[in-house]
């Protein structure tokens, strides 16, 4: 049996080529929800709240109705708190483009440095950018979940899908740190 390598390739590149346009809707997509979460976890947290001081100390504490109201805030902000972790992590506020993946890291991606192989690497770091923003949402419902009175912990679960997501979400500044740790 004899497998042509440029099919192989041609097909890898089709398919990379129609991910990369799902990711960009994916993550306009994953914005808007994240909008909707927001004011579901805003409601139900001012419900929280609500009942909360109708029934006094019996109903709980204010830890519950706070955390809805907090994660929230933050999903309706989502793409301004992603821009704070990273700044916080990496110094820089704004994503940078699969694109620019070879200026961030050009020793370590200088072998793909041909035009089919450059597309499929750019597609590979638009795809692992939207999972990482899947995981930043992740993280954010599992710290919620935490911080609930009835948590069932995962507040260390919840603290590894946003730093686990952001690195994602930034991965080609993340690949630059790498170069120049490990190659130059």
């Amino acid at each position: 049996m004899n497998i042509n390598v440029w099919d192989t390739t041609n097909g890898l590149l089709r398919i990379l080529a129609r991910l990369q346009v799902f990711a960009v809707k994916f993550e306009l997509l994953i914005f808007g929800l994240c909008t909707l979460f927001g004011i579901v976890f805003i409601v139900v947290g001012l419900r929280a709240a609500t009942l909360r001081s109708e029934l006094g100390p019996a109903r709980g504490g204010w830890a519950g109705p706070i955390s809805w109201v907090l994660c929230g805030v933050v999903f309706l902000g989502m793409p301004r708190f992603l821009g704070v972790l990273s700044q916080s992590v990496f110094s820089r506020s704004d994503q940078v483009g699969a694109h620019q993946i070879l200026a961030y890291a050009p020793d370590m991606v200088d072998v793909f440095a041909r035009e089919h192989s450059l597309a499929t690497i750019e597609g590979i770091i638009q795809v692992v950018q939207v999972i990482g923003l899947i995981g930043v949402v992740r993280g954010i419902f599992l710290l919620n979940n935490a911080l609930q009175p009835a948590g069932q912990g995962g507040l260390g679960a919840g603290i590894t899908h946003l730093i686990g997501g952001i690195l994602a979400y930034n991965i080609v500044v993340f690949m630059g740190v790498l170069n120049d740790l490990f190659v130059s």
